[in-house]
């Protein structure tokens, strides 16, 4: 794929150029000095051209500080694997040493560069575009990235050099969430499984703030891996920043076909891990469970671990519960064959006359309570759809059940078929509604 890396030192507007470029709102975008951290790719098609679209974290050459330093090694791998480089700059604020400094590191990497002058928000600051020049670089486009001036004669000059789009069929990956707590490992967990340092590690709690999707194959099936930021507590949500990160790790839950839940083995089960696992199952998807630093633990076997587990979080024993180690690798293989396993139950169908046949001995074995003299009678049901699976089950009075027998059919359901990992949800229809 034809690569277009953003590049540029912090708070210059590469991630709203970012955004503008890929026609949604991806990379977050804010004040705050330094807030793109990771690399967030997008695909973009332009006047028949497709190429794939990179933001990177700002280039700062101050190596005292760890996580700007690992970011600079971000955008340094971008521009490696680049065909194209955008170099972005502030006309508002004119040439500086630090874009002097990065358009020398461009020139000796030799990649084809564009400038951008951003934020030319009028005519005059568009004038000023000019005066970069200075950089040495031909190819100067004035544009501003929170207004779409100029964006358009832009991705026309990328498009231009961008291979045509090829018109095949390509099968969707699994759009796998990695979620959890800060300082969990789950950007440790999504390089382990790329074999490459795609995502910033380091030991700071919240380094991801974007939920960052990386495409990736795993003994040839294609996977979309999306990095989130780490959930606290909504009562320390303070900053933007992080309000916006946990919006952006909800969207990947809703958007994603199986969420891998990563807890750490070293800390005990909270609120936060509870509430994560309940927001899970209210939106349906397919849930694995990893216990990461499983390499940490010694004096507990995986058994008596699992049965803690369980203990607390006894409406999610449903879900495989895998043990892993980021850190050497330990685990990776198992929870990769674990969510694809799982992703087939959230699409699993189950033939009408067998799923009837099915819940009939359900129904038979254990029939419900009478309820002011009556009992629910069961007729027939049918099968929804799926992610997750969905089925209807017409009775003659739905309002004489419980949530307790529902629970009982839902179980039943699980020994018959299956369904490790995935909610299962039952609508009671009245027949003769």
């Amino acid at each position: 794929m034809y690569t277009v890396a953003i590049v540029g030192r912090p708070n210059v507007g590469k991630s709203a150029l970012f955004n503008r470029l890929a026609g949604k709102r991806i990379a977050i975008v804010d004040s705050t000095y330094g807030l793109t951290r990771d690399r967030v790719s997008a695909s973009v098609s332009h006047q028949g051209a497709r190429f794939t679209l990179v933001d990177t974290g700002g280039i700062d050459f101050d190596s005292s500080d760890g996580v700007r330093g690992m970011a600079k090694r971000q955008a340094d791998l971008a521009i490696s694997e680049a065909e194209v480089v955008l170099l972005v700059t502030d006309v508002m604020e004119g040439v500086v040493s630090l874009d002097i400094e990065i358009a020398a590191m461009l020139r000796k990497a030799g990649k084809k560069v564009i400038l951008v002058a951003n934020k030319a928000d009028n005519e005059q600051l568009a004038s000023s575009a000019a005066a970069f020049h200075v950089l040495g670089f031909p190819s100067i486009f004035a544009v501003s990235a929170a207004h779409g001036l100029g964006i358009s004669t832009l991705a026309d000059e990328i498009a231009a050099g961008a291979p045509a789009e090829k018109d095949f069929a390509v099968a969707r990956p699994v759009r796998v969430a990695v979620v959890g707590k800060p300082n969990v490992g789950k950007s440790s967990c999504v390089n382990k499984i790329l074999r490459e340092e795609r995502m910033i590690v380091h030991e700071t709690p919240g380094t991801t703030r974007d939920a960052v999707d990386t495409e990736a194959v795993w003994r040839g099936h294609p996977l979309t891996l999306i990095d989130t930021a780490g959930l606290r507590r909504e009562g320390r949500v303070k900053e933007a920043a992080d309000f916006f990160s946990l919006s952006r790790t909800r969207k990947a839950i809703r958007r994603c076909d199986v969420v891998l839940m990563l807890y750490s083995a070293v800390e005990e089960v909270g609120g936060v891990e509870e509430k994560l696992a309940r927001h899970v199952l209210d939106q349906g998807r397919g849930c694995v469970l990893g216990i990461n630093k499983w390499d940490l633990v010694k004096e507990v076997s995986q058994r008596e671990y699992r049965q803690l587990m369980w203990n607390r979080m006894q409406f999610i024993n449903f879900a495989p519960l895998v043990f892993l180690s980021a850190k050497t690798g330990f685990g990776i293989d198992r929870t990769l064959e674990t969510v694809l396993y799982v992703h087939e139950q959230t699409q699993r169908r189950i033939a009408t006359p067998l799923l009837n046949n099915v819940l009939h001995a359900i129904w038979d074995r254990n029939a419900p309570p009478f309820r002011g003299g009556q009992r629910c009678k069961f007729y027939y049901g049918t099968q929804l759809g799926v992610s997750p699976p969905s089925f209807a089950l017409f009775v003659n009075d739905r309002k004489l059940l419980d949530t307790r027998y529902e629970s009982y059919l839902v179980n039943n359901l699980r020994r018959a078929f299956g369904f490790e990992g995935t909610p299962v949800r039952l609508e009671f229809r009245n027949r003769r509604e």
